[in-house]
C-alpha cells in the first residue's frame, strides 16, 4: 500500500507556506486580543543607598546618586535612618510585563477535562507568533480582558512545514 503514495513533500511548496502565513497572521491581527505576559519581577540593587557587610541598606544616603532629585528613588535620608526607598533591604523589585496580539479560544473542545481535571470553561487557548515562546514560558500570569490565567501546559509550536506560531493553554485564576 505504501507504494501508491505520493512522493513526500509534493504538496506543500513556497507558495502555500507563504499563503499561510500571511492568512494566519492576518487573523491574528484581525481578530486577536491583546493579552498581557506578567513576568517575574527582576531584582536590582537600591541606588539610594550603600551596602552594608549583610548585603542590605548600610543607611547611608548615596550621594553620587544617578537619577535626578524628581527621580521616586532618589530620596535623601539621613545617616543611620531607613532607606525610604527600598525599605532597608538594598534591593528593588521592578515589575515586567509584554503585550501581544494573540488569537483567544474560550472553552477549547480540544481540552480533555478527564486527563487534566481542569472544566474547559477555565480554560482559554492562545495562538500567537513564535517570538513569543520565551515569555510565555516564563510568564507567572497572562491576562487578556480583564480576567488573569495562568498557564496550565507547555507551549507547543505549530505551523505548516516550518513552527511559525505557538499554542499554549492557560486556565482562568480569577474569579
Amino acid at each position: 500500500m505504501a507504494e501508491n503514495l505520493p512522493d513526500q513533500g509534493g504538496y506543500f511548496d513556497a507558495n502555500l507556506q507563504s499563503l499561510y502565513e500571511s492568512s494566519i497572521d492576518q487573523l491574528i491581527a484581525d481578530l486577536g486580543y491583546q493579552i498581557t505576559l506578567n513576568l517575574p519581577a527582576s531584582e536590582a540593587e537600591c541606588p539610594n543607598c550603600g551596602v552594608g557587610f549583610d548585603l542590605r541598606s548600610d543607611g547611608i544616603y548615596n550621594t553620587s546618586h544617578p537619577y535626578p532629585t524628581s527621580d521616586a528613588r532618589n530620596q535623601y535620608f539621613p545617616a543611620g535612618a531607613t532607606c525610604p526607598v527600598c525599605r532597608g533591604s538594598h534591593k528593588l523589585l521592578t515589575e515586567d510585563s509584554v503585550n501581544y496580539t494573540a488569537l483567544v479560544k474560550y472553552t477549547p473542545n480540544e481540552w480533555d477535562m478527564n486527563a487534566t481535571g481542569i472544566d474547559k470553561s477555565e480554560v482559554v487557548r492562545l495562538k500567537t507568533r513564535i517570538e513569543a515562546l520565551e515569555e510565555v514560558k516564563r510568564a507567572d500570569t497572562m491576562e487578556v480582558e480583564g480576567s488573569l490565567y495562568k498557564l496550565i501546559s507547555d507551549p507547543v509550536k505549530t505551523g505548516l512545514q516550518t513552527r511559525t506560531y505557538l499554542k499554549s493553554y492557560w486556565q482562568r485564576i480569577d474569579g
